[in-house]
């Protein structure tokens, strides 16, 4: 199942209009670039989030000093996160465009999209939560033979100190000196002191709260679709939905830019 389908079921033009207009994401607000693609006498201009995989398509025909063409975009479908099956990328992916919705994610599934940002960032990982490993979700070993235990939490509520001091005390435990406590919330006044104290001792932890996380997911997220004529891009798949015609009469010029929706 890919959460990426294409509705056209935008069908007020001046809508439209409004969204194409967007330099940003309408999902997580995230900058678009810019894509073209010649093919004969039509442009293809794929406006494209690198972050959660929006896309609108301009593709414009130019016969003569007549430039037609049409318009299509991708939509997100909901994604049901309790089910085990659902891939971890596609809820990632999902999290990057409703970053509100994590607090409806299963907290092993969680687990999992937290080691796949890690692994994406370079870190061996293996995710240890269903195995009670002591307040340990994932392992990380880095270079240098580098171990770092990570503790997740899929709380609304804020973290304590006492529950950064029990990430402290598992971590002394496993003979581990670095930690992450990664948590969909915040850390409550005095986490920060607790882990210089910590630090001072010899086990440094990192605090990801839900602000920095979704900063990181933003960082990792999507390196495909590089040009506009990528044979997987669903631009080029014969999936777009029309969802507004134009047309019109201009002088055109050899060397005219590629056409873009006005």
């Amino acid at each position: 199942m890919s959460i990426w389908i294409y509705r056209g079921s935008e069908s007020d033009s001046a809508r439209v209009r409004q969204l194409v207009a967007c330099s940003s994401c309408i999902y997580c607000s995230a900058a678009l670039e810019t894509l073209h693609n010649e093919k004969g006498q039509s442009t293809d201009s794929i406006r494209l989030c690198r972050v959660c995989g929006w896309w609108y398509l301009s593709r414009g025909y130019r016969e003569g000093e007549s430039v037609s063409g049409y318009l299509g975009m991708g939509t997100l479908c909901e994604l049901d996160f309790q089910k085990d099956s659902a891939a971890i990328v596609e809820i990632r992916t999902h999290l990057a465009a409703r970053y509100e919705e994590r607090f409806s994610i299963d907290p092993f599934v969680f687990e999992e999209v937290v080691a796949s940002v890690y692994r994406d960032l370079g870190y061996s990982t293996w995710v240890t939560g269903r195995h009670s490993d002591g307040g340990i979700d994932i392992l990380l070993s880095g270079p240098e033979d580098t171990r770092i235990g990570v503790q997740v939490k899929r709380y609304k509520n804020a973290i304590k100190v006492e529950q950064i001091r029990s990430l402290v005390g598992a971590l002394v435990l496993k003979g581990i000196t670095k930690g992450i406590f990664v948590t969909t919330s915040t850390f409550q006044s005095g986490a920060r002191t607790s882990t210089q104290l910590a630090a001072i001792r010899g086990c440094a932890v990192e605090l990801v709260d839900a602000e920095k996380f979704f900063s990181v997911l933003g960082m990792v997220q999507r390196s495909i679709f590089r040009s506009a004529d990528d044979p997987m891009a669903p631009w080029n798949q014969g999936r777009v939905n029309v969802v507004l015609n134009f047309h019109e009469s201009r002088p055109v010029e050899p060397d005219d830019p590629p056409y873009m929706f006005p």
